[in-house]
């Protein structure tokens, strides 16, 4: 499973293999469609990752036939049920509990234990060498939720998989072979269905020599189903197939029909056909008959009644003396042949005679048996002729119903599958920047800016004309969009009171903000912020005056943590003697503010630290959102830096000192 699937591994589920892309994947191999590109498109937005689709293609394509519901680019008689069923994604939930032998296990394992939540180590004993993907597939199919050292297991879910577990194989013959006849069995004519079966074997090029005319007619069918499921490559459901069957049988039943019509009006045009007449050799039809099986007593009474009808006709029809001898029709040709030689010719329908021939038996009571035979097979084919092109109406019919229920539930999947992706919270991207905003910032400092410069003078004509032109609608200034971040915790009751921010340097900016701040410490907010370790005391003098005299006694529900490494261990003592230029230093350079959690928050994140020059000056971008996976994922990497940054959390009181002199990370002074 491994090989096929690794390219759409995600952190916890498979990007594209869950039930709803399966079954749009099956039923637009079907269907010949293409919805699939549309549900790609909203599996992007679903999930805000991309894969390539032609990878998605061939991970949908491999599972499906894993799952048995492809072969060969052909859907199966299973995947065909998977289609038509009341409940598709339920169905082919269960397939992969039913096909999958490490699922079973683990299920079965599971219901009998009543597991509800499942150690990883554990997990892994159950699917070695695949536990990852494995877990990340039940993510997908809905069967667990998995966490970070343990598997949740969905159990409503699993033991109602477990009881519809119709789809297994045990049954799956048996549902196909009822698909393949519905438009006969309506009849229960075991003659026509032996005729069908055996056009259809003929034309899947598969050997039938088996009589299954004395079955009953489920037998039969299924019979049939398990020659066909051995040995053909193709599938008895196709609609091509079965058209092609009921067709062929129609074309010989009006011939039999056009046939004995032709032959009844002969009788009554020439009744008393002339002959020479000649006499038989009984002698020799004894010496004959047990050659072929037959008694002498019986070939006797045989050659008589065949003789006798001869008087009358010159022709007689070849299924009558079948039916009426109980021969094999090879047998019974070969017998009248060795036994009248030329004065009789048989060909496919008929015993044509040319001579008569003195009988023991009366004539006219023989002829009238042969005439009600006619007359009654000429209704019985008819009456088949109106079944078959009866049941040839009920296919066309009932496959366009299956098309129809296919179509049908492909709509409530793709329904379904845009709820799913509407039910999340999406929200547009913007662009944020900042560039100097000469009316923003007033003409008495733009003079001091331009002063006599001609260069300069017409730069900030461009910046209050020409960009105001080219800024497109989804584009809005850095101080704009933390207004409407921080804007968001005061006007809306979001239930994750949390303000992260990530400025490597902060200045007399932060001054703008600490009302808006204060305002929300007071509804509940806790803020967390990481910066740069500094040896230099100016900006913790910033951030003292610029944030926490400002918030004065709310300053409990803020945290600070600094996170700065040099690329050579020193202790403190000797990086102070180094200086700034030669400690090899790195630490915080990402910009990023949020407020509340991935459902309900928002995210600001760009080139901008919490500066003046930042956010008034210098040209600056980034982007704003409330995208929920989008904010996912910010959220996990402060939250990553923030613990790596627990030993650097600053006492506020040690924070007063600092400006006495520098000092260094924590783990310097170690």
């Amino acid at each position: 499973m491994e090989n096929h699937l690794t390219d759409l591994e995600l952190s916890s589920e498979l990007w594209g293999i869950n039930p709803e892309l399966l079954f749009i994947y099956l039923s637009d191999s079907d269907l010949d469609t293409d919805n699939l590109s549309k549900a790609f498109k909203l599996e992007t937005i679903r999930s805000n990752t991309q894969k390539e689709e032609s990878s998605c293609r061939r991970g949908l394509k491999w599972f499906c036939e894993y799952l048995g519901l492809m072969e060969k680019d052909q859907v199966t008689p299973l995947g065909k049920i998977v289609l038509i069923s009341q409940n598709p994604l339920k169905a082919i939930q269960a397939c992969l509990f039913a096909r999958d032998e490490y699922v079973h296990a683990f299920f079965t394992d599971a219901i009998c234990k009543d597991i509800r939540s499942i150690k990883r180590s554990e997990f892994e004993s159950y699917f070695p060498g695949e536990a990852t993907l494995y877990s990340k597939l039940f993510a997908s199919f809905s069967f667990a939720t998995p966490m970070k050292t343990r598997m949740k297991l969905n159990m409503p879910l699993i033991k109602e998989t477990g009881q519809i577990l119709e789809f297994s194989r045990e049954v799956e013959a048996w549902l196909c072979a009822k698909s393949i006849f519905r438009a006969l069995l309506a009849t229960q004519d075991e003659d026509l269905i032996s005729e069908a079966a055996s056009e259809t074997l003929g034309l899947l090029n598969i050997p039938f020599e088996t009589d299954i005319r004395p079955m009953q007619v489920t037998e039969a069918i299924k019979h049939l189903e398990n020659i066909v499921s051995e040995t053909s490559e193709k599938t008895l459901t196709d609609k091509k197939i079965l058209t092609q069957v009921l067709e062929k049988t129609i074309m010989n039943y009006t011939e039999s029909n056009r046939i004995i019509k032709s032959h009844v009006a002969r009788l009554l045009r020439d009744p008393n056909p002339p002959k020479s007449r000649k006499s038989l050799d009984i002698q020799r039809l004894g010496n004959t008959a047990p050659h072929f099986g037959i008694k002498p007593k019986k070939t006797k009474d045989l050659v008589n009644f065949l003789v006798s009808l001869s008087n009358r006709a010159s022709q007689v029809y070849l299924p009558y003396v079948e039916e009426i001898t109980g021969l094999d029709m090879k047998l019974l040709i070969s017998f009248l042949s060795e036994v009248l030689g030329e004065d009789v010719e048989i060909d496919s329908h008929f015993v044509n005679f040319k001579k008569n021939y003195s009988n023991e038996v009366e004539v006219d009571k023989v002829f009238h048996g042969y005439s009600k035979f006619l007359f009654e097979k000429h209704a019985e084919v008819n009456r088949k002729l109106e079944i078959l092109l009866q049941s040839k109406n009920y296919l066309n019919q009932t496959v366009s119903e299956f098309y129809n229920v296919v179509h049908k539930n492909t709509l409530v999947i793709e329904d379904i599958f845009l709820r799913r992706v509407l039910s999340r919270r999406i929200s547009p991207f913007y662009f944020v920047y900042t560039l100097i905003d000469p009316s923003d910032a007033g003409k008495e400092i733009m003079e001091k800016y331009v002063k006599n410069n001609r260069l300069l003078r017409r730069e900030v004509e461009k910046l209050s004309q020409d960009w105001a032109i080219m800024k497109t609608d989804n584009s809005a200034t850095y101080v704009d969009m933390a207004d409407k971040l921080f804007s968001k915790g005061l006007e809306t009751d979001l239930p994750t009171k949390e303000i992260r921010i990530m400025t490597p340097y902060t200045d007399y900016e932060l001054q703008k903000y600490v009302s808006m701040l204060r305002r929300l410490i007071m509804k509940g907010y806790a803020i967390h912020i990481i910066c740069r370790h500094s040896a230099d005391p100016m900006p913790w003098d910033r951030l003292k005056k610029g944030l926490l005299e400002g918030l004065g006694r709310k300053t409990q529900k803020v945290q600070i943590r600094t996170y700065t490494r040099f690329k050579e261990f020193l202790p403190a003592s000797k990086l102070l003697k180094l200086g700034p230029s030669r400690r090899k230093e790195f630490g915080v350079h990402a910009k990023i503010f949020m407020i509340g959690d991935a459902q309900n928050g928002a995210v600001l994140l760009g080139s901008a630290n919490m500066l003046e020059n930042s956010f008034n000056w210098n040209p600056e971008s980034g982007i704003y959102t409330e995208d929920p996976t989008f904010i996912k994922s910010v959220k996990s990497f402060f939250d990553f830096v923030w613990t790596l940054s627990k030993h650097d959390a600053l006492d506020f009181s040690r924070l007063g000192r600092i400006s006495k002199g520098p000092f260094f990370p924590h783990h310097y002074y170690t």
